[in-house]
């Protein structure tokens, strides 16, 4: 564990070399003596750690060194924090005629190889998937792109990590932590609740991790100089001494009760990471963030009353992670402003109906940014306005083909889309959502996207098919990897494709169709899950007959229910609102399979015939439907009961 500090002390020295700082403070060869000698101090305590067990004395001459290193790290970062501070006033560090120092060349052997254009990220994901590999995490939950969400570290490595550790981290329901505060050796706080004394925490002089969980940003927290990180839920506006924690690299206020943040806050030259998350009350940043030029990530999840972000955000250079970005009208806030920053991940773009300019969208630069997810909305309310510049814009704003996996377009009003959309080129685009793009006549060919999983579509009033062309070719197979499709509020469509063909969706599994009058179904073989909702041509849907493999089926608002027949692979049925069903369909002795069965809301249904059987039925479920139906299925005394005793869990 101490060794691990020494190596943390020659990380920063080498960021101090690279910085030049030994030039702005004209002892470059101290420096490299200083490095020599946490090298000789490092293999010294590689021995020494070895001997603690048996011998005290070197145990604590190990704590009082490893102290010693925590504070000349604290020393070195005030350094590099000056050397930020200065950076951004402009100030010369140095004459220009003095001879750089290499970081890199004084820190590394002779013909050390390095590798170029490697992210920090990158490393630490490749890390992380050894160790994913070698069983060190689990629980482990993914979103619908494979990417990792939340995971869990198993007993015996969290055991081990505590072991180590020593007394170095504390977590609030361990015994041993008022014995620890005493010994004033924490560095990583984890408070759960423990009720600490006021004036505890910063008597704790070199603590880097605090992390509170339903916390307040307290005076006695801010006198904490030396965090690096720093997770609370502040309920109230944040204390403006918030801006004293120079050392601070991570800040993470999610789900925090806070219209603003203090000015100060953007005197954290040494932040690189600021999560803002679920911040419901949260309105505007701070108008100087752009004086943290380490800032590499800016997380805005869901706040919902953000009105504004800071000006000019296109001078946080340093910036990969970008969750939002809100256009607004004057100069700071163009849409040109992203054009600079080397972005990756995920980002919502805002109010695109505010950009003026077409040059604004093309500066933007999105086609250079790796990113997986991208959301373009416009607002989709413009009463009478004909977003004429639509469609150029959207032109413009192409992304990266390489790395994109999920689009989302919201409020679009442009007629056509853009040829980009229907390029094959976007070989790892598995998600696309088209909401409320009211004025499309036709959708972008989609059928030749390789590997597009999920396709929603909603509001696109004058769509008559989802795929309006097809080209000649025996072996054209169209929506190839398509697994699930959602259509809702489309009044003109007429069915998924103009032609009739075998090689069509042949992948997709489920299909939901909302409000949708003039729709009809062909094909599907594959079809698994069907839900319908407020569909009046059901009746005549002759597909039904080709749905054999159908094994879910729900059905809402229709009129008349016909051909459940032909779906021998049945296995839940859910029937809801059904004005006109007086009778359950003579066809429930032909679906062998069928274990769950709910009807909700039909009204006109009195009874069940004496035929029905229901034998394979383990569920049951008949709920606000004719009070006469209930009484008939009653307990024992309901006509109907001998129809149903025999399943398992009835809910009338």
């Amino acid at each position: 564990m101490a060794e691990a500090i020494i190596e943390l002390v020659l990380g920063n020295l080498n960021s101090l070399v690279q910085k030049e700082l030994e030039l702005f403070l004209c002892f470059d060869q101290d420096l490299e003596r200083l490095a020599s000698v946490f090298t000789t101090i490092k293999a010294t305590l590689a021995d020494g750690e070895e001997q603690q067990f048996s011998n005290r004395s070197i145990k604590d001459w190990l704590q009082k060194l490893k102290e010693a290193a925590y504070i000349l790290d604290d020393i070195l970062d005030e350094c590099a924090y000056e050397a930020l501070r200065l950076e951004y006033q402009g100030v010369k560090l140095c004459p220009s005629n003095k001879v750089k120092c290499s970081g890199l060349s004084t820190f590394h052997p002779k013909r050390t190889v390095f590798r170029y254009k490697i992210d920090a990220e990158d490393v630490g994901d490749g890390v992380w998937n050894e160790l994913y590999w070698r069983s060190f995490f689990q629980d482990i939950e993914k979103d619908e792109f494979g990417e990792v969400e939340s995971f869990k570290m198993h007993d015996l490595v969290y055991d081990l990590a505590q072991f180590v550790a020593e007394e170095v981290c504390c977590i609030t329901n361990d015994d041993n932590t008022r014995a620890l505060f005493e010994r004033k050796r924490i560095h990583h706080f984890s408070d759960y609740g423990w009720e600490l004394h006021p004036t505890e925490l910063h008597k704790v002089k070199s603590l880097r991790t605090y992390i509170g969980k339903n916390g307040q940003l307290s005076p006695d927290v801010v006198k904490c100089y030396s965090l690096r990180l720093l997770h609370l839920k502040p309920q109230k506006e944040l204390l403006s001494a918030i801006g004293d924690l120079k050392h601070l690299r991570y800040l993470n206020l999610s789900h925090g009760n806070f219209q603003t943040l203090p000015e100060s806050l953007c005197k954290l030259l040494n932040l690189q990471i600021l999560k803002l998350d679920y911040c419901y009350t949260f309105q505007k940043l701070p108008d100087n963030l752009v004086r943290l030029k380490s800032l590499q990530q800016l997380s805005l999840k869901d706040c919902k009353l953000l009105s504004r972000l800071a000006p000019h955000m296109g001078k946080l250079t340093s910036l990969r992670n970008l969750s939002m970005y809100l256009v607004r009208d004057g100069r700071g806030f163009l849409l040109s402003e992203l054009g600079p920053l080397k972005l990756k991940g995920c980002i919502d773009i805002e109010h695109l109906e505010r950009v003026k300019s077409i040059n604004d969208a093309k500066e933007s630069n999105m086609s250079s940014k790796k990113l997986n997810k991208l959301t373009l909305r416009w607002e989709g309310f413009r009463e009478g306005e004909l977003a004429r510049n639509d469609e150029e814009v959207l032109e413009a704003l192409k992304p990266c083909t390489q790395t994109l996996q999920s689009l989302r377009l919201e409020g679009y009003q442009g007629v056509c889309f853009p040829q980009w959309m229907s390029s094959p080129s976007f070989k790892s685009l598995t998600y696309l959502k088209l909401w409320l793009c009211r004025n499309c006549i036709k959708l972008p060919m989609l059928r030749k996207l390789p590997s597009l999983k999920r396709l929603m579509i909603t509001g696109a009033k004058y769509v008559k098919y989802v795929q309006d062309e097809f080209y000649d070719g025996d072996d054209d197979v169209a929506f190839m990897a398509l697994e699930y499709l959602s259509l809702e509020s489309l009044p003109s469509l007429i069915r998924l494709s103009s032609e009739d063909g075998e090689n069509q969706f042949p992948c997709l599994f489920t299909l939901k169709v909302y409000d949708c009058p003039n729709f009809s179904l062909h094909g599907l073989h594959s079809l698994k899950k069907l839900e319908m909702i407020r569909v009046p041509k059901l009746k005549v849907w002759a597909g039904l007959q080709c749905l054999t493999s159908l094994e879910v089926l729900g059905i809402t608002g229709c009129y008349e229910v016909e051909g459940l027949q032909y779906m021998s692979a049945l296995k839940k049925l859910t029937l809801r609102n059904l004005p006109n069903m007086e009778f359950l369909p003579d066809c429930f002795g032909e679906l062998p399979l069928l274990r769950k069965l709910t009807i909700v809301g039909c009204y006109k249904l009195m009874r069940l015939p004496t035929s029905l059987s229901l034998s394979s039925v383990e569920v049951l479920s008949i709920l606000d439907c004719n009070l006469e139906l209930s009484k008939r299925c009653e307990k024992e005394s309901g006509e109907d009961w001998p129809i149903i005793a025999h399943i398992p869990h009835l809910y009338v």
